[in-house]
């Protein structure tokens, strides 16, 4: 303050200088800037329709229940090296928009992880567009995963689901085309919305390709792990009998395949927000 005033005195006498001061406007831009500086305000700034949400909050919290009884909280810690999936995230457990990962399921028990089922929607409507940070796509997570900084290495990590881990079945129909009959082929069923997740319990290398890791367990990880331990449809790939009918192209197991890992217990987020 004294450096303030020295350099005002060089173009103020002192009595002009002293008579603007104010102490109460000089206490207001005081607080102003601390409040500026530690980032206790969150900042909304709009670039080519995109949103972006600077805040200090870097956690989020989801409560669990297991057939309506309490489970447990879990907390997770986000990284700031990945911007648009970890404000993603955040955006989808805090609720942005109204759309949020409350009522969500653990849909899948997997040996090295459980995963949450993706949100059927992003938005209210099919004319609304996703408020949420990357949008309705998941371009610009698939960007952020090409340049990946962090790996299922290890348990407690919690990431984005981008890719399907497995390709797309192939459809073929007869159309009529100019007055003739063609056949085309369609792809079935739908790609990752970017809201579905995973926890890791364990190392998950095969996860690097589909998934981008946006943060860490830092609290509740029993709860992870107790979830982890129910029971679940068994995953029969090594059946004689299911390897034929998927060589075979058999829908029954395509539909059985889906349902492996799935808890035979009603897991769900009761609640989720930001710490």
């Amino acid at each position: 303050m004294l450096q303030v005033l020295a350099a005002g005195a060089l173009l103020l006498s002192p009595a002009q200088a002293f008579a603007d001061f104010s102490p109460s406007l000089a206490t207001e831009s005081f607080n102003a800037t601390v409040e500026a500086v530690s980032g206790l305000s969150t900042v909304l700034t709009e670039q080519n329709g995109e949103v972006e949400r600077n805040s200090r909050h870097h956690e989020v919290y989801f409560d669990m229940n297991v057939d309506g009884q309490s489970q447990g909280r879990i907390r997770v810690e986000l990284f700031d090296d990945v911007p648009i999936g970890s404000q993603r995230f955040m955006d989808l457990a805090e609720g942005h928009e109204g759309i949020s990962y409350q009522l969500s399921k653990v849909d899948v028990i997997a040996p090295t992880y459980i995963r949450v089922s993706e949100l059927p929607r992003l938005s209210y409507s099919a004319s609304d567009t996703a408020k949420i940070a990357g949008g309705d796509t998941v371009e610009q997570l698939e960007v952020e995963l090409q340049d990946a900084r962090h790996m299922h290495d290890k348990q407690g990590l919690v990431s984005l689901i981008v890719k399907d881990s497995r390709p797309r079945q192939v459809k073929e129909r007869l159309v009529a085309y100019q007055g003739k009959l063609v056949t085309v082929q369609e792809q079935q069923g739908s790609i990752p919305n970017g809201s579905g997740f995973v926890i890791t319990t364990a190392a998950a290398p095969d996860l690097d390709a589909t998934n981008l890791v946006v943060g860490r367990v830092v609290g509740g990880m029993d709860v992870v792990e107790a979830i982890s331990q129910l029971p679940s449809v068994k995953a029969n790939t090594g059946s004689p009998f299911f390897k034929v009918a998927k060589l075979a192209g058999d829908k029954r197991a395509d539909v059985a395949e889906k349902g492996f890992g799935r808890p035979f217990r009603r897991v769900v987020i009761a609640q989720s927000g930001i710490i």
